[in-house]
């Protein structure tokens, strides 16, 4: 199997495609893209991993040969989120990051993250070029490597601490102290990844109380399919908020760039919700203006916040290596996208769960209000919208047939309320009431997804059963 990249970076299974071979070709291309563009000067990248089985090697191996090409590299001391590392990027002068992570994807993946300059993902211009140099490499593998012990003594190869200028950061963003100081109780769940113990340094010391569950390393990430915050992971999240009668749960996937909040009453609070809530903080709260940005997977109460307010939205395809450009040629004031990940002005142009998940502490100490009080407000503003997303595998080989059948559909048969269909990243069916309902191939995973959003459960249900019935073969 090829090294193909995805919607962000190249992922595959530990030891068959992602092999230490494989993983020295992607660093040998990273290295041969990253001197071409830094031919005056001598690159730094910065190189992080997650707690996944043999990160910690790959790490290193990509390390070496970045070395071996004279480059210079800072390598964490330990694991650490994927927009630590963005972070570390965007607020130095280094060339590029790496992270070795499969972010939400089941145990048995890892992956490959390249970060541009200023700590966004890998742009498709970019990974058009790195895939030509993985291509040559994958025919003619010459590798050019040097021991890290080697580099080490060499100076090429530095292990860093990127976690402190990352936390000092988060204070220029949020009055860390008044959250600190609310009395509120807080449960984390890292989900045995890269995230672990982030919100207890934040916040630990003064009247509020962080409780972490699921907070040791440990690549297999038992008890749930895969370390991604969505409602059927995070049971556990919920009961312990409801019966230890907490004030919010927080999760972060694997490797922290995504967020899924549980309010008070243990109630998952989809993405959507949690996007549209961090709009409305910058927009009421903090009376700021600009554009937003958000995928076409994103909610459309923002659409309306936007016209409440008087602020455009923009909507782009699945991806942050999608939106990161818009952000910079907008100046937008938020972004973000169904899976969980978000940013906001003033932040890397990244996703980032942690980020985020202090946003919605400081809205809850800025307004006095519940987890559950916000969405209310929110909804008395927007109205009430409902939403939900079916992953379906399926077998590669139905996937033309699929995408042939969803072209060739009759639009009248979907809805006579349809409106338009937007195919520019699968198949989005927006009709007259708002209400919208999507089908696309995941870039990560071999998984169809089903999303759709609507004025009431019974609509979200309707429309997810129409879409299943137009894929069936």
């Amino acid at each position: 199997m090829k090294i193909k990249f995805g919607t962000e970076g190249w992922r595959a299974l530990i030891d068959q495609d992602f092999n230490l071979d494989n993983v020295q070709i992607c660093a040998q291309a990273t290295a041969d893209l990253i001197k071409a563009e830094n031919s005056q000067t001598i690159p730094t990248i910065i190189i992080g991993y997650d707690t996944r089985l043999k990160s910690d090697l790959f790490a290193k191996t990509v390390a070496e040969v970045f070395a071996g090409n004279d480059i210079n590299v800072l390598l964490s001391k330990q694991p650490v989120p994927t927009p630590v590392v963005s972070h570390a990027v965007w607020s130095s002068s280094a060339s590029a990051g790496v992270v070795i992570t499969a972010s939400h994807n089941p145990p048995e993946y890892n992956g490959f993250k390249l970060k541009m300059p200023d700590g966004s993902s890998a742009s498709p211009e970019t990974v058009d070029k790195l895939e030509t140099h993985i291509r040559r490499l994958e025919q003619n593998p010459k590798i050019k490597m040097s021991s890290l012990s080697d580099a080490t003594n060499s100076g090429l190869v530095k292990r860093t601490d990127l976690e402190s200028s990352y936390i000092e950061h988060l204070g220029t963003l949020f009055d860390l102290d008044s959250i600190r100081g609310s009395g509120i109780k807080i449960i984390h769940d890292p989900m045995y990844g890269s995230g672990i113990e982030y919100f207890s340094e934040l916040f630990s010391g003064q009247s509020s109380k962080v409780k972490n569950i699921h907070a040791v390393a440990n690549n297999s990430f038992p008890g749930i399919e895969q370390p991604e915050p969505v409602e059927n992971n995070l049971a556990i999240l919920s009961e312990t908020v409801t019966s230890m009668k907490y004030d919010i749960g927080i999760a972060n996937d694997g490797d922290a760039d995504r967020v899924g909040i549980v309010d008070e009453n243990g109630k998952f609070i989809t993405a959507l919700e949690t996007f549209a809530l961090i709009c409305l903080y910058e927009l009421e709260i903090l009376n700021k203006r600009g554009p937003i940005i958000r995928s076409l997977t994103q909610t459309h109460m923002v659409d309306q916040l936007g016209e409440i307010y008087g602020v455009p939205v923009i909507e782009t395809n699945v991806g942050f290596k999608h939106i990161a450009p818009l952000i910079h040629k907008h100046d937008s004031l938020v972004a973000g996208e169904e899976s969980g990940g978000f940013t906001i002005k003033g932040h890397m142009p990244d996703r980032d769960g942690i980020l985020c998940g202090t946003l919605i502490l400081d809205m809850m100490v800025k307004t006095g209000k519940s987890v559950s009080e916000l969405i209310e407000w929110l909804f008395n503003i927007v109205g009430p919208h409902y939403y939900k997303r079916i992953d379906i595998k399926f077998n590669n080989a139905y996937k033309a047939k699929i995408l042939q059948k969803l072209d060739e559909a009759d639009a009248k048969s979907i809805n006579s309320e349809l409106q338009n269909i937007n195919k520019s990243d699968g198949f989005k069916y927006k009709f007259k009431n708002g209400s919208w309902m999507l089908i696309r191939f995941s870039g990560t995973e071999p998984l169809l997804r089903i999303y759709a959003e609507g004025n009431s459960k019974q609509e979200v249900d309707n429309l997810l059963l129409k879409a299943q019935e137009l894929i069936e073969i």
